[in-house]
């Protein structure tokens, strides 16, 4: 028996006094996934770490026929050939599987989570367990399963944050504002994760650590707090200049020329100043982008449970 540290899932122990040690220490561990603790509190991570853990047999010890594990080759040979009741049985383990899945998981998976059916002929609401007996199961599995339960899920794409911000929701007066406001960068930035699709960044106030999905890879990956402020201004400056570009190129709106070079010249001087700082004024500008990702983060962990619950399924899991 032993118990691991359910934050970092690395550290491990027999001795629960340890496993509170660990997690007692002022530099927290670093989550091995931010989904499994995104919503808990120190007392309740503790609560799951000190939960017992047993174990693993070895996996190249399970039998063949009926899927157990046994602690040595040994005792493996001795149930298949004395005692495995699968052995001689014409039904293999995949048959065994396929025959009993939907009465068992599946069943037990759709139970668990009350889906109400509209009756095409009535239009009443029936309950699932109704429903399974007097319907054939698979269809219902590959078309309500996934059109009543799943699709809001998968209707939710989020912007990854080594893509580009979708700014199609912020209206064009209000870019054009924006171009000749005085703190053009925060402001834009705001405007930005007004949109939902685009909060992509997470910053754990436990461990202020930093967090972005990537959509390459369908992954929340750990990132330095700088390194997204760095990235965030890269994104910022090529968006501001575009909205510039396109004021100039409106011409509906009637403007002096020399303001928008002025503003041009503003947008360049703000993102050159920046990447020479090496001093606390940059440590400073750091701070207050991500206080504007901080000020997101409860909205931000709700996108991160939809995309993590639409990968596990998009991956055949839940």
């Amino acid at each position: 028996m032993y118990f691991e540290c359910f934050r970092c899932e690395k550290y491990c122990s027999n001795r629960k006094t340890n496993i509170i040690s660990h997690l007692s220490k002022k530099n927290k561990c670093e989550p091995k996934n931010i989904m499994n603790i995104i919503d808990l509190t120190d007392e309740e991570i503790l609560r799951k770490s000190l939960i017992s853990k047993y174990n693993v047999y070895d996996e190249n010890n399970k039998c063949i026929f009926c899927d157990k594990n046994f602690k040595s080759n040994r005792t493996l040979k001795y149930h298949q050939n004395n005692s495995c009741k699968f052995k001689d049985n014409n039904d293999s383990k995949e048959s065994k599987h396929s025959n009993n899945i939907f009465n068992t998981e599946i069943n037990n998976i759709l139970k668990n989570n009350i889906i109400e059916i509209h009756n095409e002929t009535h239009n009443e609401i029936k309950n699932i367990e109704t429903y399974i007996e007097t319907n054939n199961i698979g269809t219902y599995i590959e078309t309500q399963i996934i059109n009543n339960f799943v699709n809001p899920t998968f209707n939710f794409n989020l912007v990854g944050f080594e893509q580009e911000w979708k700014l199609d929701h912020i209206p064009e007066s209000d870019k054009k504002i924006i171009s000749f406001c005085h703190f053009k960068y925060t402001t834009l930035l705001k405007e930005i994760l007004t949109n939902f699709v685009n909060l992509n960044v997470f910053i754990d106030k436990k461990t202020e650590q930093g967090y972005v999905y990537n959509n390459l890879t369908k992954n929340f990956e750990k990132m330095d707090k700088n390194k997204i402020v760095e990235d965030t201004i890269d994104k910022l400056h090529k968006n501001l200049i575009d909205i510039n570009d396109d004021v100039k190129k409106d011409k509906n709106f009637y403007l002096d020329r020399n303001l928008l070079n002025l503003s041009k010249i503003d947008i360049e001087t703000k993102y050159n100043n920046y990447n020479k700082e090496i001093t606390n004024k940059k440590e400073e500008i750091n701070k207050d982008f991500l206080n504007i990702y901080r000020n997101k983060n409860e909205e931000t962990k709700t996108n991160f449970k939809k995309v993590y619950k639409k990968n596990l399924i998009e991956k055949g899991g839940y």
